[in-house]
């Protein structure tokens, strides 16, 4: 926050308009305040499994909104209007079967010394009220993201600086939240001391919130929203990556369909969205066939415009 006030005062001052602090108020409501907020919620209520189930919808939920919205074009009689949708519905696949299907385990990557494996078990067996307000919860946290990041793209032109308004949703979701946790939470709630809950509320606020949220609205700008929620199944597969490695769980088969599943339909989106950057731009003749083929020489992640992040 001093920073932007120090560095980036003028596009700063421009944000205070009540029709841009309108915006920027709904902004952290839906991403924060209801995307956050509600999550954790739903996540003590159901399961791991459930909640990393139900994020993984949001490419397919924002695809969907996107395209009712006009948002998003989709032409199904080109290839790149269906390397878009196939890549959506294999990321949602893929990160569903690394969540719900486990298969044989593999042991070519097992570890031959003993070591103490995390639990692993997932408590599903939970009251069926609770765990259908957590249900619920976690689906009003997907949506509210989604709805968040299309509200976003929506009003990207008239916020030049991503870092000011970031620092501003940041800002207003922090006030937010600070008026829910005073109405809901119990006192014991705000002890904090010197051990892992600290770092981790530091590394989340930090990492997670403030660097992340920057970067995740510098790329819907620059990309649009279903780009940018394409990504979000990613993290599942790192998971998958890393277990094994660094904690020695066992990686069974149905981790590396879904990772393959994902990572191919991750490729499918960023080629179909870079054949309609070059369309939209024109940098770049693409033809298309009466089939609806379509050639590009450049490689996909090219861009004939030089994108910069701009500060001030």
């Amino acid at each position: 926050m001093a920073y932007v006030m120090i560095f980036c005062r003028k596009s700063f001052c421009a944000l205070l308009k009540l029709k841009h602090v309108c915006q920027i108020f709904l902004l952290a409501f839906l991403g924060i305040a209801v995307g956050q907020n509600m999550y954790y919620a739903g996540l003590l209520y159901t399961s791991t499994t459930f909640a990393a189930t139900t994020t993984n919808l949001m490419p397919s939920i924002t695809f969907v909104m996107a395209y009712i919205l006009r948002m998003e074009k989709v032409d199904l009689r080109s290839r790149r209007g269906q390397a878009k949708v196939v890549g959506t519905v294999a990321c949602v696949a893929g990160a569903m079967t690394m969540t719900l299907f486990k298969g044989p385990q593999l042991n070519w990557l097992r570890s031959n010394e003993n070591h103490a494996q995390p639990e692993l078990v997932l408590d599903v067996f939970r009251p069926s009220t609770q765990w259908i307000l957590g249900a619920a919860m976690l689906f009003i946290a997907v949506a509210g993201g989604c709805a968040c990041v299309l509200y976003q793209a929506r009003i990207a032109d008239d916020y030049p600086s991503q870092l000011s308004l970031s620092t501003l949703v940041l800002f207003l979701g922090c006030i937010q939240t600070l008026i829910i946790a005073f109405i809901l939470e119990r006192p014991s709630a705000w002890k904090l001391t010197w051990d892992l809950q600290l770092f981790t509320c530091v590394y989340s606020g930090v990492v997670c919130s403030a660097l992340g949220l920057f970067i995740l609205m510098w790329c819907v700008k620059e990309r649009g929203p279903v780009f940018v929620t394409a990504f979000n199944t990613l993290s599942t597969v790192l998971v998958a990556i890393f277990e094994p490695l660094l904690f020695h769980v066992p990686l069974h088969l149905g981790s590396l369909v879904g990772l393959v599943l994902v990572i191919g339909g991750l490729y499918s989106v960023i080629w179909g969205k870079a054949l309609d950057q070059k369309v939209i731009s024109g940098g770049t003749k693409v033809s298309e066939d009466e089939t609806g083929s379509a050639q590009i020489a450049e490689p996909l992640l090219a861009d004939s415009e030089d994108h910069t992040v701009t500060f001030q």
